[in-house]
């Protein structure tokens, strides 16, 4: 169990990869019809039915003479789908801010991604970071593609994950904020370890070198094989809803949860 208290709203800079707004349309799912074995025509016309009944508004698509349908998600079935396909997945746009506060009920920690830049040390506060693989040992992390640290990173072809501990809400608070780099690495106590900013105190990290940058809609995801490691011991910063939240019990995972969880 946890328990929690507001976070500060600087902090919450980059809590998540934000959502990516889909096409106008919903031809773009017709292919998922063809592979339940329906003919592109049918499949339009069976989700054009589906938006007239449930209150779908059709629409000029800019730049074009074409009309669509703009529907809303829905779980319910309709006559001439496939079974247990929701036609709602036609929808043709999610609400970012909506599709970020449904993420926020994820529950993760908080990190700091350092690097080297031409012109020093740079790095922000996120959360989107997950293990990719044991072997070879790869991580992930997800950066906007606006974010200074994006540009170190790739100077440096390197960069560190710090995740942070339970009283390290200040350095969090420091790395999302928009200070000159110079001033967020002049408030914090830092080492250079394997080519990355270290960060001192924090409750464990790892040092990676760039493997490879992949396109993510308004973010990049950048790849990285882990050539250092370290850790300590005590709790965990833990981020849920845009508010902190601290430990209070621990139950055991089940064996088979604790292999399939713990890592890649």
């Amino acid at each position: 169990m946890f328990s929690g208290r507001r976070a500060p709203a600087e902090s919450g800079g980059n809590r998540t990869s934000a959502a990516n707004l889909l096409p106008p349309g919903i031809g773009w799912i017709a292919p998922l019809f063809e592979l339940a074995g329906l003919s592109r025509a049918r499949s339009l016309r069976i989700l054009g039915r589906s938006a007239r009944e449930n209150g779908g508004e059709r629409e000029s698509v800019p730049g074009t003479h074409a009309r669509t349908w703009r529907i809303t998600l829905s779980a319910q079935g309709h006559p001439g789908l496939p079974d247990g396909m929701i036609s709602a997945v036609a929808s043709a746009a999610i609400d970012p801010i909506a599709f970020r506060e449904v993420c926020g009920h994820f529950v993760t920690g908080v990190a700091v991604v350092t690097s080297f830049g031409e012109a020093g040390p740079s790095g922000l506060t996120a959360n989107a970071i997950v293990s990719l693989s044991l072997e070879p040992p790869l991580m992930v992390v997800c950066l906007d593609r606006t974010a200074r640290t994006l540009g170190a990173i790739e100077h440096s072809r390197s960069f560190g994950v710090h995740f942070l501990a339970h009283d390290q809400e200040e350095i969090a608070a420091v790395f999302a904020s928009k200070r000159p780099e110079s001033e967020k690495f002049a408030a914090v106590t830092w080492s250079e370890r394997c080519g990355v900013p270290l960060l001192e105190g924090s409750l464990a990290g790892v040092a990676c070198t760039l493997e490879e940058i992949a396109s993510g809609g308004d973010h990049v995801i950048g790849i990285g094989r882990v050539v250092d490691l370290w850790r300590s011991s005590g709790d965990p910063l833990v981020f849920f809803r845009g508010d902190y939240w601290a430990l209070t019990s621990r139950d055991p995972a089940p064996p088979e949860v604790d292999e399939a969880l713990e890592g890649p």
